[in-house]
């Protein structure tokens, strides 16, 4: 797990928790974004113009998908990127604008739905507070 000199480490894992609840494979599939190669090439494709942009898409069902996938990547990636960094950033963007949010019941995974409701949600308004309070940060990554 990467850290974050912003959050704990039970905050930073809420957050992923709160990211995992959404299936972005299934989405990947089902939108039809799926490379034959490489999985999560069409999520990395999808959260590209929001990094560039900071402007979320309309349709949630996409903004969950670039959480997860942002999640993903924190998981996989060689941990170069600062806090400070876009994606992190956009990450903690999301968490706010999602962290409320019913994932739809197709893009469910339940085990992290669960994991949240019963370990996160009754202190979610706690955890977004503390995200908030970061945003005295530079946007510059």
């Amino acid at each position: 797990m990467p850290t974050n000199e912003h959050f704990p480490d039970d905050a930073i894992m809420a957050m992923f928790d709160c990211a995992l609840r959404f299936d972005g494979y299934k989405y990947e599939q089902e939108a039809g974004l799926a490379d034959p190669v490489v999985t999560g090439k069409g999520l990395s494709d999808l959260t590209d113009p929001v990094l560039e942009t900071l402007i979320f898409y309309g349709n949630e069902v996409a903004n969950l998908a670039v959480f997860f996938w942002l999640q993903r990547h924190f998981k996989w990636s060689d941990d170069t990127l600062t806090q400070d960094s876009r994606e992190h950033v956009v990450f903690d963007l999301l968490f706010l604008h999602l962290y409320r949010a019913e994932v739809p019941e197709r893009y469910r995974n339940e085990e992290y739905c669960s994991r949240w409701e019963r370990e996160h949600k009754d202190s979610s308004e706690e955890l977004a507070a503390m995200v908030r309070s970061t945003f005295s940060r530079s946007l510059r990554g």
